[in-house]
């Protein structure tokens, strides 16, 4: 599902090859252990868009229930 990123999968960890590119000389480490980091990245990016499909997805139902109530608010009750 595109979220409001209108992205649906992991990007931000393509960012790492500029990263090292403009900061590696400065900090070695980034350089050293480029592949680590994009693999983290790419995982917590993973659970993050997880986690907000989900928190997207709670919302937009409880909007709708409320729509359906004629609420004026879904946490009226």
């Amino acid at each position: 599902m595109e979220n409001f990123l209108g992205k649906t999968e992991p990007f931000f960890y393509q960012l790492i090859d500029t990263l090292v590119s403009e900061m590696g000389d400065v900090y070695h480490e980034i350089k050293k252990e480029k592949e680590l980091i994009q693999k983290v990245i790419r995982a917590e990016e993973e659970k993050f868009l997880e986690t907000l499909d989900k928190g997207l997805a709670m919302i937009r139902e409880a909007v709708e229930a409320s729509k359906q109530k004629k609420k004026k608010s879904f946490l009226e009750k």
